[in-house]
């Protein structure tokens, strides 16, 4: 059953990390941090969730804050997770002042809707990685703004099993290049808010059915028998656990960079419902019981 097991978490480390490259000419685009705020709401609340996070995101369309959210295709229905792209701790900070802000004066402006919606959240917390861009791979075959789903592996990693680990992720990475493989990946170590060392390999996906794909044949032939002993034993060695969520991106809570919306506005303009007009004074009669009408033409 060990052996099992870890065989599965292997499975899950080469299905994660599918284009990891030690030498990335395209890394410095990534931000340096990501800094994620986890939600989970009452589900008999959503409604007022939803409207107050759009209020906020509507206040704060023309500032120079940005943030990505997304909810989780699989697991708890009732979460979002908020993500950010600092390059400092400075640009936090200032995030913070300014959303602190913006909340008292929501507050002020629309008490009942703040109240409302804060009162619907019912767990939240937040973390903040840093990004290791020489485990990261950027391919121009994908940009973030075409992105819709994300495949995310976080990585609990053994005490002392920092480097080896991330030695790991690096051979990984080998092989796929080796075999030809340019699909972007993206790799964080989490430095606070949640237990570490821990690694964090965020895959982007334009649909998914990229996840359809298997490994190309090229990078099978590379794993030889004496390649896999060696990774299971690696991993034995240095991953006390792991978990994989697959997310959606929402177009409706995000508030993304311009850029985005300029080159994909299909996804992320979100499209109001057409209001529904009134009924006509014809449209209300013919709506009133046939009793009602009877009783008026006497």
């Amino acid at each position: 059953m060990r052996k099992i097991a870890v065989l599965a978490m292997l499975f899950v480390v080469l299905g994660s990390v599918v284009a990891l490259a030690g030498d990335n000419p395209n890394a410095a685009k990534t931000p340096k941090y990501i800094w994620v705020q986890i939600e989970q709401f009452e589900a008999a609340k959503q409604a007022p969730y939803m409207k107050l996070g759009q209020a906020f995101k509507e206040a704060m369309a023309n500032t120079e804050y940005t943030w990505l959210a997304a909810m989780p295709v699989a697991g708890n229905g009732n979460e979002v997770t908020y993500v950010m792209f600092p390059d400092n701790f400075a640009f936090v900070e200032k995030a913070m002042t300014a959303f602190m802000k913006l909340g008292g004066e929501m507050q002020q402006k629309n008490a009942a809707l703040s109240a409302e919606g804060m009162a619907a959240v019912e767990h939240s917390r937040s973390f903040i990685a840093e990004s290791q861009p020489e485990l990261s791979t950027v391919s121009d075959k994908l940009t973030p703004a075409q992105t819709t789903a994300w495949k995310v592996t976080t990585f609990q990693v053994k005490p002392g099993g920092r480097f080896e680990f991330a030695d790991f992720l690096k051979e990984i990475g080998a092989m796929h290049q080796k075999a030809g493989d340019h699909v972007p990946s993206y790799v964080y170590s989490v430095i606070a808010g949640e237990p570490s060392p821990a690694f964090i390999v965020v895959t982007p996906l334009k649909t998914l059915a990229d996840l359809d794909e298997p490994p190309s044949p090229a990078f099978q032939a590379l794993m030889t028998p004496l390649v896999r002993d060696h990774m299971v034993r690696t991993v034995k060695n240095t991953i006390s656990a792991f978990s994989t969520t697959i997310y959606m991106v929402d177009p409706r809570l995000s508030l993304p960079p311009k850029s985005y919306v300029a080159e994909n506005p299909g996804f992320w303009v979100v499209k109001e419902p057409a209001p529904v007009a009134a009924p006509g004074k014809k449209a209300k009669k013919a709506a009133e019981p046939a009793a009602t009408k009877e009783k008026e033409k006497k």
